[in-house]
């Protein structure tokens, strides 16, 4: 009886012992499953944290490049592809680290829209960014550990059982910089038609800056024929009437008007003639400078007309004119640390082959200021720049009531900043933003996507 129940008991232990192996085999399963899960969300925090940080790499790398093309941009370095503004992309990148090595970007000369570091112009009204070199204003970042970058794809630490042992990693950023507080041509007039005026074959460069034109006119900046404005952005109160692919830059209608930046410089009359009454008369009653020479600061009534081949050299200081200043011929005009005042009437005429070489004093009441029409002084032609020339007016000239025009075809004018009630351009112009009234100074740079 006793042998008989052992045997049934031994019998019994078969199914039990194959229970038990399909038991662990099921176990083991789950724990390879197990363990492959946990894997993946270890390559997955890793991944995330690693896309953190191309981040913040990506973030800072554009910033900095867009500083650096604020500075760059309008320069002949723009010609070669804006190395200074890629070079600053990839070293900023590469102090900041990503899976425990350093950010590389590649410099993408040709700006190809898919590569690492693309220029391009961004416009706030539409949220859009568009590949460009020509006037850009922005610097879209691509950091990455992908198949074909330099760091090559992420490598995962769990994923080999899974097939996936690289994973391809990117992020973005894009930073814009606000050309200047004050643009470099700032139309003042508010309400006219073609306060703003192009026409023939011009070219306007304004690379370097902004164009505010206060007008809200339906045709407040109007260009016909050939022309090219390029620009930084153009900002316009009202519309534009321009030709397909006459403006090169970011162009925004129905702009908020921007207030006359300079308004406080000699705001009326009595601060005008406190200047002019403080002044010596080096000349005498009736002074013009007419003839070559060295001229130092004063009063001079009947203003100053060169012609031919005369050489007439400022002195450091303030100058005003009573009467038109006039240049002609070969007639050469110098100065540094120098601001021109021209009085209530008269104007400025530079024609010819005229030489100017013109730049602010780098201190005091008129920082920045190169030449200031009295601001009862209203005629559209107050102030005439052309001829073929070389002409360099850094820092800003200042005609609040009157009106400024660019004309003539020979080496481009230079100016810092145009403070205007109108303008009209029939010729070609270089629009520096050197030197300007400290207002005007500095770009405001700006992470935008």
């Amino acid at each position: 009886m006793m042998h008989h129940n052992r045997l049934h008991t031994l019998s019994g232990s078969g199914p039990r012992r194959s229970e038990r192996g399909f038991v662990l085999v099921i176990v083991a399963i789950l724990a390879l499953v197990a363990v492959g899960f946990v894997g993946l969300a270890v390559d997955f925090s890793h991944e995330q944290s690693v896309a953190g940080q191309l981040q913040d790499a990506a973030d800072a790398s554009a910033l900095a490049a867009a500083a650096k093309l604020y500075q760059e941009v309008g320069t002949p370095a723009a010609l070669s592809g804006y190395p200074a503004t890629r070079q600053k992309a990839i070293d900023v990148a590469a102090v900041n680290k990503a899976a425990d090595g350093p950010v590389k970007l590649k410099a993408n000369v040709q700006n190809a829209s898919n590569g690492d570091i693309v220029l391009g112009t961004w416009s706030a009204s539409t949220k859009t960014f568009t590949p460009n070199v020509v006037a850009p204003n922005a610097v879209k970042v691509l950091a990455c550990r992908t198949e074909g970058s330099i760091s090559g794809p992420l490598q995962m630490s769990f994923g080999g059982p899974f097939d996936a042992v690289t994973a391809n990693v990117s992020r973005s950023s894009i930073a814009c910089f606000k050309a200047n507080s004050n643009p470099l041509i700032h139309v003042l007039e508010p309400h006219d038609h073609d306060a703003m005026h192009m026409n023939g074959t011009t070219g306007l460069d304004v690379a370097a800056g902004s164009v505010q034109v206060n007008s809200d006119d339906s045709c407040a900046l109007h260009i016909n024929g050939t022309p090219v404005l390029t620009a930084g952005g153009v900002n316009v109160v009202g519309n534009v009437c321009v030709p397909a692919g006459s403006i090169m830059g970011p162009v925004h209608t129905g702009a908020s008007v921007i207030p006359d930046p300079l308004a406080n410089i000699l705001p009326d009359n009595a601060a005008w003639n406190a200047v002019k009454n403080g002044m010596s008369k080096p000349l005498g009653g009736n002074g013009k400078i007419s003839a070559s020479g060295t001229f130092s600061p004063g009063f001079y009534p009947k203003g100053l007309d060169v012609q031919n081949s005369q050489v007439v050299m400022l002195q450091p200081g303030t100058y005003m004119f009573g009467g038109n200043i006039s240049m002609n011929g070969q007639a050469e005009l110098h100065g540094t640390g120098v601001t021109i005042l021209v009085d209530q009437g008269s104007s400025i005429t530079v024609k010819g082959g005229a030489v100017v070489d013109l730049s602010p004093p780098a201190s005091g009441t008129f920082e920045g200021l190169v030449m200031m029409c009295n601001r009862n002084t209203t005629d559209a032609k107050a102030c005439e720049i052309g001829g073929n020339g070389v002409l360099v007016f850094d820092g800003t000239i200042y005609v609040p009531s009157g009106g400024v025009l660019l004309g003539g075809t020979g080496v481009v004018p230079k100016i810092g900043q145009l403070v205007i009630r109108w303008l009209d351009v029939s010729g070609t112009a270089d629009l520096t933003g050197n030197d300007i009234v400290p207002a005007a100074a500095g770009g405001v740079v700006s992470l935008v996507q």
